[in-house]
């Protein structure tokens, strides 16, 4: 019988929490405010909840739908207009945010939205409103992600065979989740939340080998808490939160187990942590059903669209959503050289196909309904909206879902396919792969707040000193940070390969009815 595996070292948590936290610094220094979609309304919402405007009452002050928050003066702008959506245009037209105090009554779009997030990271926004709250306000966003970041780094260290699931995590966390962690936006804690789910919850919901019709006693408590802080904070955060984390449900539990649901109950913690979920679940819904939080505001088209047309347009619009997923920058108007999504694309792509053509039976039907789900669901939720509020889902909403379709093809292949020479060749292949359009990524949307994006852009305007517009502490010290940043993930995630001769040969013998013992991951 194998021993249990053994708790990450204490370097993996802290490299992990140092690297991501480094990275999302980088953006938060290098962004103008306004700089990500929406900032001036989640900061106004933010500096609202601090100073008790928790639950305002919902009027239709931006484009059908938000409410009016009283905030520092100096958070208010509206004339970001000028260069936002025009990709040439450098953000110098506009002003950033300033030290005026002076309560204003202002609307803000983000007003419905739940107020936990906000709560977090409001008071710098309250007292400081220019940029060193600003900045401070992201830090704040930034330290929570990259925690549940740490965390989700100690349980693939722990739990996941051959550290494959590594490889996953590195095409799930996009630039544009990067990008998000480092702004005042809960959106980028949304995606970290839903890795956090897959993460936890795969090796978590089979964790159990049987035997004579009774499961091994004992759930692993630290994935317990993984899991149950990372779907609390998923419902919590925005509307599409509880069917998010429905959806995952499904997509984790595939194919049912009438006898893992009996073990759930038969465990105290267990039914604990459950509780404390079903709680912020039913709490987020009542949330959404006072705060009038399904009106989106009205973005439709002039025209009523017959169903074939709202079926041909939903289809049609995922291939930008995907390239979205990984990163359309800045405000939704910096693009990335077209090779960069088809590597990224292209790698999340084969480990997904790879995984269905080469297992049979349960876990085929796991990869194909995790896919299913993760691309049916939203096109139905987009598609019955489309003719009352308008096509509203950006690729970065989507993310929460997609990175479970990549994790699960990763935890697939690791316990059924690969060898450990095979999983340490992927695990740095991605690393390789994806690390570098981190920076990209970071240079190009630098390029497009200082200088703006011609028709034709040249190398040598990634140069972070040109530009007519700079960032408040300099154009160089984001750029330096997110390498620093880059270069901790990268030793964290070479040395996350297990040797060969480290694996216990008892991990490659699966049964494939059963789950998994306490000895080695999830079935």
């Amino acid at each position: 019988m194998t021993t249990e595996p053994a708790r990450a070292p204490r370097w993996v948590p802290l490299l992990a929490f140092i690297g991501f936290f480094l990275m999302s610094t980088g953006w938060a220094l290098a962004a103008p405010y306004e700089g990500t979609p929406d900032e001036i309304e989640h900061a106004k919402r933010a500096a609202g909840v601090v100073a008790g405007q928790i639950a305002p009452k919902p009027v239709p002050v931006k484009a059908g739908s938000g409410a009016y928050q009283t905030v520092p003066g100096g958070l208010i702008r509206d004339d970001a207009s000028c260069w936002i959506h025009k990709a040439s245009v450098p953000v110098g037209c506009a002003r950033g945010p300033g030290n005026d105090r002076t309560p204003v009554k202002t609307p803000s779009g983000a007003g419905r939205y739940p107020p936990l997030y906000y709560a977090a990271v409001g008071l710098p926004l309250r007292l400081w409103p220019g940029y060193p709250g600003l900045i401070l306000a992201r830090l704040i966003g930034a330290v929570l992600a990259s925690a549940l970041m740490a965390a989700v780094f100690a349980a693939l260290w722990r739990w996941s065979k051959y550290r494959l699931m590594v490889a996953g995590v590195l095409l799930a966390f996009t630039p544009i989740t990067a990008e998000l962690c480092g702004a005042v936006n809960p959106n980028g804690l949304e995606i970290v939340a839903g890795i956090g789910v897959f993460v936890a919850g795969l090796p978590l919901f089979a964790r159990y080998r049987w035997r004579s019709g009774e499961p091994d006693p004992g759930w692993d408590r630290r994935l317990l808490a993984l899991f149950g802080i990372s779907a609390i904070t998923l419902v919590s955060l925005r509307t599409s939160g509880p069917p998010w984390l429905l959806v995952a449900l499904a997509m984790l539990l595939a194919p049912y187990r009438p006898r893992l649901f009996r073990a759930l109950w038969r465990d105290r913690a267990a039914r604990l942590w459950s509780a404390g979920i079903a709680v912020a679940f039913l709490a987020a819904v009542a949330w959404t059903y006072v705060m009038k939080g399904t009106n989106f505001g009205d973005f439709r088209s002039a025209q009523q669209l017959r169903k074939g047309q709202i079926a041909w347009l939903v289809a049609e619009r995922w291939r930008g959503w995907l390239d979205e997923a990984v990163g359309v920058l800045a405000f939704l108007d910096a693009r990335m050289p077209s090779w960069t999504y088809l590597i990224w694309e292209s790698l999340a792509a084969a480990m997904l196909i790879w995984a269905f053509v080469a297992v049979r039976g349960s876990d085929r039907w796991r990869v194909a309904i995790a896919a299913g789900l993760a691309v049916l669901v939203p096109s139905a939720m987009q598609a019955y909206g489309a003719n009352s509020t308008g096509f509203i889902t950006q690729g970065r909403y989507l993310l929460p879902l997609l990175v479970g379709v990549v994790l699960v093809a990763a935890e697939v292949l690791e316990r059924r396919v690969v060898t450990p020479v095979q999983a340490r060749s992927l695990i740095r292949l991605c690393l390789l792969c994806v690390l570098p359009i981190h920076l990209l990524g970071l240079l190009v949307t630098m390029m497009r707040y200082q200088q703006g994006i011609p028709a034709y852009p040249s190398v040598s305007q990634l140069n972070p000193s040109k530009g007519s517009w700079h960032p408040v502490l300099g154009s160089w010290p984001p750029v330096f940070i997110e390498v620093a940043g880059l270069v901790v993930i990268a030793i964290l995630v070479w040395r996350a390969a297990r040797p060969v001769d480290a694996v216990d040969a008892g991990d490659a013998v699966e049964e494939p009815q059963l789950a998994v013992s306490h000895s080695g991951p999830a079935a």
